[in-house]
């Protein structure tokens, strides 16, 4: 249905705070009111050393990075927002309201792209302002649930750890039926996993709706940092009580350089690894990889957003250069109960590529080798060498 608006124009507000938090807990009461939020799980903040005792989560490497050593274990508050009369920017997962309210979660992912929204369709500056020129013919929908932040769009990881819970939390609830899961249009990837999830995703292909009634979740703003136990509503029935294979997760074609990586597949492969490249596998085959692995070793990266599918008892060992070392897949092996290691190693940025992307690294393969087989591990508040904590990558 397309609504004629009069061309009208809407200064938008950022970084507004939220809807008001309302003292719900039934997804039925609070659809019955105009908009407002609830609660679902509450904040949880726990030192790692306490979580860990008792656990296989150790360090090793040529340096330790003391930052991912003392950082808490954190589950960010979740919640359920709701909205009425909103504009929805599919491609971007940016909702605003008709006084130019621009919601926190949704917009977070779009932030790094455009910290002031100005990038997006129809967005303009005026001095200081962001302004959203309404379009003069704007299609409007009914009930829609947002799932997607700009992300999932293209990075795995953040589509299936940032979106998937998401629709876990709405399904938990008992979202009504009435509600549809809108996608921007999406990437063959996509389906399998949305499939499992029970979605039949409607895809929109404009820049911008007028929505009568927008469902959306905090699991929007990098949820994938602060995993919560949604994401067992993911992985659940892909448990293998005997898993054997050892596996090592292939970055020839990922675009941070890996100097040493030849000569580390070699080795592996001579004492029993698998070499495997997950992108050229259908979604279930990956799965299913993961599933039966008891060893997952890797650099950091998408590559083992996949461990959300491991058994419980299986290792994930981690080869963390400076500049992406984090705690994204330690935060995921403690709520999966899976064994976490990590092989710290230094970095060097390439000249004219942004952080992330322009990183090349290298190891020392005989001691990557004696850390994996030998368990040459240091302790986890021991260290000889450490960094600060200006690299970390929250």
């Amino acid at each position: 249905m397309l609504d004629k608006i009069p061309n009208t124009e809407v200064v938008l507000k950022l970084n507004s705070p939220e809807l008001p938090v309302l003292p719900l807990r039934r997804i039925d009461e609070l659809l019955a009111g105009n908009q407002g939020s609830f609660l679902i799980l509450p904040e949880n903040e726990r030192a790692f050393t306490d979580v860990a005792e008792g656990k296989l989560f150790r360090f090793g490497g040529e340096i330790l990075f003391q930052d991912v050593v003392d950082h808490p274990v954190k589950r960010r508050a979740v919640y359920l927002h709701s909205v009425r009369d909103a504009y929805f920017f599919p491609k971007e997962g940016v909702v605003i309201s008709q006084d130019g309210h621009a919601f926190n979660d949704p917009m977070q992912e779009a932030a790094y792209f455009s910290p002031d929204l100005s990038k997006l369709p129809h967005m303009s500056k005026t001095g200081d302002n962001t302004i959203f020129t309404i379009p003069e013919h704007i299609e409007r929908l009914a009930q829609v649930a947002v799932t997607m932040p700009m992300g999932g769009t293209g990075n795995y990881g953040h589509f299936v750890l940032d979106c998937l819970p998401g629709i876990a939390v709405l399904k938990s609830l008992g979202m009504p039926s009435t509600f549809e899961y809108v996608f921007p249009p999406l990437k063959p990837w996509h389906i399998p996993h949305l499939e499992m999830q029970g979605v039949n995703p409607v895809v929109l292909d404009k820049d911008v709706y007028l929505v009568d009634h927008v469902l959306f979740t905090s699991c929007l703003h990098h949820n994938l940092h602060w995993p919560s136990e949604h994401f067992l509503d993911i992985s659940r029935g892909t448990d293998n009580p005997s898993p054997e294979r050892k596996i090592y997760l292939s970055r020839s074609q990922q675009k941070r350089t890996f100097i040493s990586e030849p000569r580390l597949e070699e080795a592996l492969a001579a004492i029993g690894f698998e070499i495997v490249a997950p992108e050229s596998r259908s979604i279930q085959e990956q799965i299913d990889l993961f599933k039966n692995a008891k060893v997952v070793v890797g650099a950091a990266g998408a590559n083992l957003t996949n461990v959300l599918y491991c058994s419980p008892g299986a290792e994930i060992i981690e080869i963390q250069p400076y500049g992406m070392h984090n705690v994204w897949v330690r935060n995921l092996a403690l709520l999966l109960q899976l064994k976490w290691s990590v092989y710290f190693c230094r970095s060097n940025h390439i000249d004219g590529q942004d952080a992330a992307a322009g990183l090349e690294f290298d190891v020392n393969v005989s001691d990557v080798v004696k850390f994996i087989e030998a368990g040459r591990y240091r302790d986890v508040l021991g260290s000889t060498e450490t960094t600060d904590n200006s690299g970390f990558r929250p």
